[in-house]
């Protein structure tokens, strides 16, 4: 059946591989179903999909219900997220690569491929070591002295809109921002990601014309790698048949995106690459990935050969040199990978960040780090209880050299108060052995910004309780570096919004820069121990408006932040209940949730830019819940800058709809009527999904909800109040199912699917 529905997967391969008919039972490679399940639906499933307007077959449903291995599944239990994690893993997970990421894929100069040695013949599954391979894109010929960042073409925002390139270069008629145009790119934008030189600013994205294309896809669901590694690599044992798994992961540090591919080896491993046909696809969040960028790539006839050191060559093959522990102990960035033997032999693969130093080294041969909070969908660690053998790497992204180390890890959970960096995992990982390969990338890397997500580094004393002779760990070093963009605050006040929302004014110890939308990473102690959430900073300085000057005389500073909270877990209502006295930390601001995107991509899209604003920068904010509060802030910005030397000529014109159950649930009450008074914002309406005409409306509000929507959002209530809907850029910032329906809706009314932007750290 594999090898009928996708043509690239060729009829041998569906006959040699025994799992590829059974995997979608046990394992989260599915592919499509077994003959006999395909009978039992084939019949029933038109009129079924038609009398519920199904998208997906019985077959897909099933195994979207079997989206995760039982060693994920019992992670995701102990976790207490299990539930969640199969909500996730069903609505992120598909077989096939979104066409809105194709362009992200074939447009990749480096591929982190996870795969596995095996001991005896496939049939064993018998597996012997686990690896993870780092593929960098080859560079083209040039002048001699490299391609330096200031002479490449190309421009990255840190937020794009969820479309393929491309097509939002077709649809919006963006074009593409050549050299030439980046003087004028200056202080159109903003810095998003918390860098503060021009340089890191301009997040440089190579020209294809650098360097030759590694990655091709020729359909949705059939991936052609079109290089292979150094003749020393592993993959040269793992992937020179059809039929074994690999696990491709996909990364861009200029916006922090990345993505991730699992399936099997469809056309064999050649120095001229392989093939990958997909079984599991999806996003990934952007949580711990710091933000680097290009600035040299090595010319192909300078290029030095790859030159390998094996731990094979060395008595001890499981143990580090000082050099390689070092190496180790100051990086940021670490790919790694595991694998399920049951029925699919599944590979999986991932990145993980931290500060400098979040792995430590002891007794010479393993490597210890906490695991930190992320979507708890335990995709890599599962696996460990089904199979030890894990792969790990680490890049040198400012010299090109990598360090590829395989063994086995162990998962130990402990109270967060004891866990390294605080965390309630830790993962003890004991070395085989290893492959350090200098020159293994032409390109070079410059660092920009750590995410603002990383926990503080703190050893504690179960490190030293793993060790029989020695703990290298670079913490304390690290710690005293990495601490400096810390900002200590202190709750100074707090005030109601709504039944369920209240605004907290912190006051922090020096003063914070921020742009109108962005949100902050803020640490609490609840019950002794740390905990980290992301808040949208509801106040605001001024806003940032194309054509007004330096970004960085209009980024406010100011060492008073509010955050609006709406009460929905643990630790919103710890702060809900115990705010005052507290204290915490912001490790940072970040995010590109704000006005100049919609500026910039507005801006390009018409000629006559010396026209009022307002006639050519049409905004519709989109908010449900909480998600009103970027767009608070922006609003605010606009009213701020309308205040100081800008004019309302030069401010966007801006509709907002925000949904909620009642009237009495709306915050900003008293607000709402101002900004439509001032003329910041052009019109206020609101959608009540729990409420009906007749129920009784705060009076403050009362002017603003005649026409309103009651009941849930419909495309007929945004096109009669809205109609230019199709012209405006749309905001939408909400719970994940409210904006995949809204998104939707959207365009059904004609907007552009690149013209809308999600707000979601939703980590």
């Amino acid at each position: 059946m594999l090898a009928d529905t996708n043509p690239h997967l060729r009829g041998s391969l569906a006959a040699d591989v025994p799992w590829v008919s059974r995997g979608f039972a046990g394992s989260r490679f599915r592919g499509p179903p077994p003959p006999a399940l395909e009978a039992q639906h084939s019949e029933a499933r038109p009129a079924a999909a038609a009398a519920v307007g199904e998208e997906h077959p019985a077959w897909q449903r099933e195994w979207r219900a079997n989206v995760f291995n039982r060693g994920e599944k019992d992670m995701q239990t102990r976790d207490g997220g299990r539930e969640r994690a199969q909500q996730l893993g069903e609505h992120k997970v598909a077989t096939e690569v979104h066409p809105s990421s194709v362009h992200f894929l074939q447009t990749r100069h480096a591929l982190y491929v996870g795969h596995v040695v095996l001991a005896g013949p496939p049939s064993n599954n018998d597996v012997a070591e686990a690896w993870l391979t780092p593929i960098f894109a080859d560079p083209n010929p040039c002048a001699a002295g490299g391609i330096p960042a200031h002479h490449v073409a190309g421009f990255a925002l840190t937020t794009r809109p969820a479309a393929a390139e491309a097509v939002c270069l077709a649809e919006a008629k963006v074009p593409p921002l050549h050299t030439g145009d980046v003087a004028a790119a200056r202080g159109r934008f903003c810095d998003s990601c918390g860098i503060t030189s021009d340089a890191a600013r301009l997040c440089s994205v190579f020209q294809a014309g650098a360097y030759k294309p590694l990655v091709r896809l020729e359909s949705t669901s059939f991936i052609r790698v079109l290089k292979g590694p150094p003749e020393s690599d592993p993959m040269w044992k793992s992937c020179t048949t059809p039929g074994a798994p690999v696990s491709l992961t996909f990364l861009e540090f200029e916006t922090r995106k990345r993505y991730r591919v699992s399936g099997v080896i469809c056309d064999p491993l050649t120095e001229g690459g392989f093939s990958v046909t997909t079984m599991e696809c999806f996003s990934i969040c952007p949580r711990y990935i710091q933000q680097r960028t290009i600035d040299f790539v090595c010319p192909a006839e300078e290029m030095p050969k790859p030159v390998a050191h094996s731990s094979l060559q060395q008595q001890d093959p499981s143990r580090l040199p000082e050099d390689l522990i070092e190496f180790i102990t100051s990086r940021d960035t670490m790919f790694i990978t595991s694998v399920n033997p049951e029925l699919a032999r599944g590979v999986d693969s991932s990145h993980r960040g931290g500060r400098p130093g979040f792995v430590r080294v002891v007794d010479k041969s393993k490597l210890v780090w906490g695991d930190y909070h992320g979507k708890g969908m335990f995709q890599v660690l599962g696996n460990t209880l089904i199979c030890d053998k894990v792969g790990v790497t680490f890049v040198d992204f400012e010299h090109g050299h990598t360090l590829q180390v395989t063994g086995t890890l162990r998962v130990v959970w402990v109270d967060p108060k004891d866990g390294l960096d605080h965390c309630p995992r830790v993962c003890i990982f004991s070395i085989s052995r290893w492959l350090y390969t200098e020159f293994a990338s032409a390109f070079h890397w410059k660092f920009l910004a750590l995410s603002s997500h990383h926990p503080v580094l703190i050893d504690t004393p179960l490190l030293h309780s793993l060790a029989s002779s020695s703990v290298d760990s670079a913490a304390d070093h690290w710690r005293a570096v990495g601490e400096a963009p810390l900002v200590k605050f202190h709750i100074e006040t707090a005030w109601s919004e709504s039944p369920c929302m209240k605004t907290f004014r912190l006051r922090m110890e020096r003063p914070l820069m921020w742009e109108p939308g962005q949100y902050g990473t803020f640490c609490f102690d609840v019950g002794g121990a740390p905990f980290l959430r992301c808040f949208s900073v509801s106040s605001a300085t001024r806003a940032v408006v194309p054509g007004a000057g330096s970004c960085d005389n209009l980024l406010g500073a100011s060492d008073c932040v509010e955050i609006s909270v709406k009460l929905q877990g643990r630790v919103t209502s710890w702060l809900h209940e115990h705010w005052e006295g507290s204290d915490g930390v912001c490790h940072g601001v970040e995010g590109g949730f704000t006005l100049s995107m919609s500026a910039y991509v507005m801006a390009q899209g018409n000629s006559i830019v010396e026209h009022p604003f307002s006639s050519w920068w049409k905004l519709l904010f989109l908010s449900a819940g909480s998600g009103v509060t970027p767009m608070m802030s922006m609003l605010r910005g606009i009213r701020n800058s309308l205040s100081g030397s800008l004019s309302i000529q030069e401010m966007p014109d801006v509709v907002h709809i925000h949904v909620e159950r009642c009237a009495d649930d709306v915050p900003f009450k008293t607000e709402w009527p101002a900004l439509v008074e001032s003329g910041v914002l052009k019109r206020a309406l609101f959608a009540l999904t729990r409420s009906s005409a007749s129920e009784p409306v705060p009076s403050c509000l009362q002017p603003l909800m005649s026409p309103a929507c009651y009941g849930h959002l419909t495309k007929e209530f945004v096109a009669r109040e809205v109609p230019d809907v199709a012209e405006r850029f749309v905001y939408l910032c909400g719970p994940n199912a409210f904006m995949a329906d809204t998104t939707t809706l959207l365009t059904a009314a004609g907007v552009k699917f690149n013209f809308i932007i999600n707000e979601n750290y939703d980590y």
